[in-house]
């Protein structure tokens, strides 16, 4: 019997992120951002993994702690853009 594997490499999102949500980015203080930040690893990785909840098309958005990220996914480009991060009660409005 002959088994063969197969690696299979996927290639990392690159993330971009809206002046909008930069700026709100950069008004919190460093420990919830670096939280964030990380974050955005994740969403490299995996923009599609199972902390993540899509909203409608393309949209997608993930929690930390009781903030959130909203953000966009383009397969063809092979990029993820931020388009809001906010606290959960506001992120929708």
């Amino acid at each position: 019997m002959s088994v063969m594997y197969i690696t299979v490499m996927i290639a990392r999102l690159e993330v971009r992120v809206k002046t909008s949500a930069a700026k709100t980015l950069d008004s919190y203080d460093a420990a919830l951002r670096n939280r964030i930040i990380a974050k955005f690893d994740d969403i490299a990785e995996n923009p599609r993994g199972t902390d993540s909840k899509k909203l409608e098309g393309n949209i997608y958005r993930v929690r930390v702690g009781d903030y959130r990220i909203v953000y966009e996914v383009h397969d063809k480009e092979r990029k993820a853009v931020v388009l809001r991060i906010g606290h959960r009660s506001e992120i929708y409005r």
